[in-house]
């Protein structure tokens, strides 16, 4: 099965982290991995060349501590200037990179999840899974194809849970901050014109761009905050978004 390897591995990660009392929590493509039953199935099925977590500041020391004790090669430069927000390790055998957010996911949009970590038990929940991957501005077809696996594997509402996309927390977060509110509803688009290309049947098409529909329709009904407004005054004169080669390359020099 393609990234049985990552998952593997992944899962190995979180085990121990949990043996240790550590909140460590998969998020990206194999959060969706593991948080999806979908996801095994051959036209959501691909490969993963990195890990990425996210985890508690307060218990940053320990988190490093287990990486190391699991073979793992801290960055030393990055980890010494950025962490306090984010760890960098690669694999021992050269092989892919694993991030460790801490409390907060900062990449095109930033996400404060400290109070979140724990609504999952291996993964980020559903909503959070969705916005931190729906928050790509240079969203690509495996991205896409992400999304549209988890609007498929979850139901939409209100709660909080394994089981449940919270549209509540979706459109709240949208409503707060004009930037990631362009950003998601451009890229829901994109991604229901993603839908029609994909190798799924029309009942699930329908079903998929149904749970959109819900998504799309509560962040445009959510009242607006006056700082929302006042940005979406400016509107995409000014860049809403950060990008993260720029991040990287700004780190490296």
């Amino acid at each position: 099965m393609p990234g049985s390897d990552k998952v593997d591995e992944a899962m190995r990660i979180l085990e121990s982290a949990q043996k240790r009392g550590l909140v460590i929590r998969a998020l990206g493509g194999l959060g969706i991995r593991l948080s999806c039953e979908e996801s095994t199935k051959p036209e959501f099925a691909r490969t993963y060349n990195d890990l990425d977590f996210i985890g508690r500041h307060e218990q940053s020391q320990a988190i490093r501590q287990l990486f190391d004790e699991m073979g793992y090669l801290p960055n030393k430069t990055f980890n010494a200037l950025h962490g306090r927000e984010r760890l960098v390790f690669q694999e021992p055998d050269g092989g892919g990179k694993i991030d460790v957010f801490l409390d907060r996911f900062r990449m095109c949009h930033t996400f404060d999840l400290e109070d979140r970590l724990t609504i999952c038990d291996k993964s980020l929940s559903p909503s959070d899974l969705f916005l931190t991957k729906i928050q790509i501005v240079e969203i690509t077809e495996k991205d896409l194809r992400d999304l549209i696996c988890l609007v498929a594997s979850k139901d939409v509402g209100f709660e909080d849970n394994a089981r449940v996309i919270n549209i509540e927390h979706i459109a709240a977060t949208c409503a707060r901050d004009w930037g990631i509110y362009k950003t998601v509803t451009t890229n829901l688009s994109k991604a229901l014109e993603f839908l029609v290309q994909m190798p799924l049947t029309e009942g699930q098409k329908k079903e998929i761009s149904s749970k959109a529909g819900r998504i799309m329709n509560l962040i445009e009904r959510k009242p607006k905050s006056l700082a929302w407004k006042a940005r979406a005054r400016i509107g995409t004169r000014k860049q809403w978004y950060d990008l993260p080669e720029e991040r990287e390359r700004k780190i490296a020099s």
